[in-house]
């Protein structure tokens, strides 16, 4: 089954027309492990991107569980690995966000502005825990609420998603050793082939708490009657992050914005470079997005199976048909 699925997605590769890039603003929040994407157009522009989402260590859990006052520590520290296994980052299938999981209403109902940071997704949770005390009075239903709903546990009482889920916490709580939390960095290479010109990106993102670095090396080669041109530059850019779905910064002498979630969000860039991208996912299986910027307007919808990615799109100025492939 393996050796079929990989000749599948080898031929894909080979004859697909594809042309597509992963927006370097929301690289942070893909799940952690490697990422491919493979693009080509009808106007025979390629595209390569080769990446890795990494975890790396921004604190002790037992620096942030110093912060907990109305739960037991070790009970929450248990929570923590059974949520998100102390990834900051972590985005469930249901859309539940950071370390202990909250959804973003909820959160918004708790006045609990940014869900990657760690205090903050532990301010929420916590907030949330003692809600779910004051109505049922007892450690069982509360911790099994926390995960099925009150209006579940409510109407129904225990639940068997529930029992479980208590079971889980209560057996990584007597387990709970001190540990890191962790956020995600990024880096890897793209290679562009545009004509007669060959560009290079060698690119670091990084996250730590409310704010977001993305830096880059890129080199731009170009053929003209037999003379040879190169260019180095390097970018960067950096966001603050005050909510979960705002932030805001700069990109080299750019403003940016960021607007919405990871899986519906905008980017907005001003000044001397103008873009305005939008992404949507539509219901568990449909994408739509846009890429406007100078001279240029793409309009992308899309299928997503598991983790890969598939678009068909059309590019308004240059009048090409594309299809797009990532796999992440």
């Amino acid at each position: 089954m393996m050796k079929k699925t990989f000749i599948i997605i080898f031929m894909l590769l080979i004859s697909l027309n594809i042309f597509a890039e992963i927006n370097q603003y929301n690289r942070l929040f893909l799940k952690p492990g490697a990422y491919f994407d493979y693009t080509f157009n009808t106007d025979k522009n390629l595209h390569l991107e080769l990446g890795m989402v990494d975890k790396y260590q921004v604190m002790e859990s037992k620096d942030i569980l110093k912060t907990v006052w109305s739960q037991e520590r070790d009970l929450i520290g248990g929570q923590l690995q059974v949520e998100s296994n102390y990834y900051t980052h972590a985005i469930s299938s249901s859309n539940a966000i950071g370390l202990l999981q909250m959804k973003y209403m909820t959160a918004e109902d708790l006045y609990v502005y940014n869900l990657f940071d760690p205090y903050d997704n532990l301010k929420g949770a916590l907030e949330y825990h003692g809600y779910l005390r004051r109505i049922f009075g007892e450690e069982k239903k509360q911790i099994a609420a926390y995960h099925d709903g009150p209006g579940t546990i409510k109407n129904k009482g225990m639940t068997d998603s529930g029992e479980l889920y208590y079971l889980k916490v209560k057996k990584a709580q007597e387990n709970y050793q001190n540990t890191g939390i962790y956020s995600p960095q990024v880096y890897g290479v793209s290679i562009d082939f545009i004509g007669n010109e060959l560009k290079t990106d060698f690119y670091y993102n990084i996250a730590y708490r409310k704010m977001e670095l993305y830096t880059s090396l890129n080199t731009n080669i170009i053929k003209n009657d037999g003379i040879i041109k190169s260019e180095m530059n390097l970018d960067y850019s950096f966001l603050y992050y005050p909510r979960t779905n705002f932030a805001y910064g700069l990109n080299n002498f750019n403003g940016v914005i960021r607007l919405g979630l990871p899986w519906e969000y905008f980017v907005i860039k001003f000044n001397n470079e103008n873009q305005l991208y939008f992404q949507k996912k539509l219901g568990d299986y449909f994408i739509f997005k846009m890429d406007i910027k100078n001279n240029s307007a793409y309009f992308g919808a899309g299928f997503l199976i598991s983790n890969i990615k598939s678009f068909v799109g059309y590019e308004l100025f240059n009048k090409t048909i594309s299809f797009e492939l990532q796999i992440y």
